[in-house]
């Protein structure tokens, strides 16, 4: 998904610059508020903050929290990740999710519309390629291109 700023909508404005350094721009609502309206990342880097306001975040939640009532977590010990096949022991083989749950609630972050229960790792890689089809397609023709 491609964020537009506002005001780049209206090229005869004079230009607006904002103080990014007590301001940033959440990913859900696409609106500049002050950093303070961010909350801090549980893992990762010093003060790094969630790409989503504390408001989105919590819309976001309830959504989630709905979704789980009527999609309870998988408790089969032979239930697969849809993405990579893998059991739960064979995710935590290597020591990962020891702090956390292996499976993740996936659903379509435009309609709310649930997915599925996929491992913590494969949700991370959608994530990080946008959902977007086109961009996982790009991917895998890249590896196949570029695995010999």
């Amino acid at each position: 998904m491609r964020h537009t700023k506002q005001l780049d909508l209206f090229p005869d404005l004079p230009s607006v610059t904002i103080d990014e350094d007590n301001f940033k721009l959440c990913m859900t609502c696409n609106h500049y508020k002050e950093k303070t309206f961010f909350q801090p990342r549980e893992h990762g880097a010093g003060k790094s903050l969630r790409n989503e306001c504390s408001k989105c975040s919590r819309e976001k939640a309830k959504v989630v929290n709905k979704l789980r009532d009527k999609h309870p977590k998988p408790t089969s010990k032979t239930y697969k990740c849809p993405c990579c096949k893998k059991t739960e022991k064979e995710l935590k083989k290597y020591g990962q999710f020891q702090d956390r749950s292996v499976w993740v609630l996936d659903h379509n972050h435009l309609t709310d519309k649930f997915r599925g229960w996929i491992c913590n790792n494969c949700n991370n890689g959608l994530g990080r390629l946008k959902d977007d089809v086109n961009i996982l397609q790009n991917a895998m023709e890249y590896l196949k291109n570029n695995d010999k």
